[in-house]
């Protein structure tokens, strides 16, 4: 997800009440935001509410609001409270992120595509194996450029429990990956 370098001043912005302001930074993160929120719920109707009540919310208490360093973060962490809010509120078991699917690119060969499509079966597969919070933490870092701190934040640890589980998620992938790897060649010879 790209990082926008006039967050703050849009934010800011949005503080005093410039309309416009709030329709960019809902218009901007909407997309990654409703993917993060279907993590967590596959109603796709609650995840819109859960959105669309974090922005009501943010507008109406803007006054109150502080200036977060990462405006994309902080949008993430108010999503993720949200959601889960909502979930205990109407006593529903909270649940753990899925892995997203990627969308098939069109402009690619062939060959291309059926090794996009293997690896990323494969990556399904090893990460079903990998402990949910570790999958969390990884969805948080290399599909929403979140840091460590910021993912320690978002799921409610501290720092070096968010990096233990992103230390622990990469190492069980790795050598699931490799087993995979080893058996797959033992079954060609």
């Amino acid at each position: 997800m790209k990082m926008y370098s006039d967050d703050l001043i849009v934010w800011n912005s949005f503080k005093t009440g410039n309309r416009k302001a709030y329709e960019i930074l809902l218009n901007r993160y909407y997309t990654a935001l409703f993917k993060y929120a279907s993590r967590f719920t596959k109603n796709h109707e609650q995840a819109e509410d859960c959105i669309q009540e974090s922005f009501i919310y943010l507008w109406e208490h803007r006054d109150a609001l502080g200036t977060p360093e990462s405006v994309k973060f902080y949008l993430f962490k108010t999503i993720r409270n949200n959601v889960f809010l909502y979930l205990k509120k109407n006593a529903q078991p909270l649940p753990v992120p899925l892995w997203p699917e990627e969308e098939p690119d069109t402009e690619s060969q062939i060959i291309d595509l059926e090794t996009r499509d293997y690896n990323q079966k494969k990556l399904t597969h090893l990460l079903a194996g990998v402990p949910d919070r570790q999958r969390e933490a990884l969805y948080l870092k290399y599909f929403e450029a979140l840091s460590v701190e910021q993912i320690a934040s978002t799921m409610g640890v501290n720092r070096q429990t968010a990096s233990n589980f992103l230390h622990r998620g990469l190492n069980c992938l790795r050598e699931q990956w490799y087993q995979l790897s080893v058996l797959l060649c033992w079954t060609i010879l």
